[in-house]
């Protein structure tokens, strides 16, 4: 698993870039309309999704593929299903919204735990999942929030999980690091 995790440091990077920038568009840009914002969304929710089926075969024969396959899939599979129907109502898109949201924290909070006794500070990974899990809570509990709320919510929300993420995969590079250096002069094989 060290090796794997080795290897995709960069994905973890690059998910969390994509996540910055998504979070200052949706903070710089309130006045979207519906439509867009649904496509933003969608967009978001896609890419994040391919990351992770990129991260899972990063992965392969790890006992805990699946929860990256799920996270992937549901990634995925909320972002094309938004591309095919924009039209859905605004209450419709939070409630996707907060359904993608909620998974993808359950999911990131159980990557956290695995990589625990793999690396150090794997709480920003955790933290990641906890602040998924209160946006699409929130958005739940308060679903009358309008689109400007709703999209400085969620440019709040993509900026906070982008700076974690980058904290993970800056994190894990150090690990790999760490390793290369600390081993008498010669470099571990990763």
């Amino acid at each position: 698993m060290e090796t794997q995790l080795g290897r995709s440091w960069s994905m973890w990077m690059v998910r969390g870039i994509v996540a910055l920038l998504f979070g200052l568009v949706a903070l710089i840009s309130p006045f979207a309309t519906l439509a867009s914002l649904i496509m933003v969304a969608a967009a978001f929710m896609f890419v994040d999704g391919i990351f992770a089926f990129f991260y899972l075969f990063s992965r392969r024969g790890s006992p805990f593929w699946w929860t990256s396959f799920f996270e992937a899939l549901v990634g995925v599979g909320l972002g094309l299903a938004l591309f095919m129907w924009p039209g859905i109502g605004l209450l419709t898109f939070l409630y996707f919204l907060a359904g993608w949201a909620v998974v993808s924290g359950i999911f990131e909070i159980a990557t956290a735990i695995r990589l625990r006794k793999v690396i150090e500070r794997e709480w920003a990974l955790g933290l990641a999942g906890l602040s998924s899990i209160v946006f699409g809570v929130a958005i739940v509990v308060f679903p009358g929030l309008g689109v400007i709320a709703t999209s400085w919510m969620l440019g709040a929300y993509a900026i906070i999980f982008g700076i974690l993420m980058v904290n993970t995969g800056v994190n894990i590079r150090r690990e790999q690091h760490k390793d290369k250096i600390g081993g008498m002069g010669t470099p571990k094989a990763i």
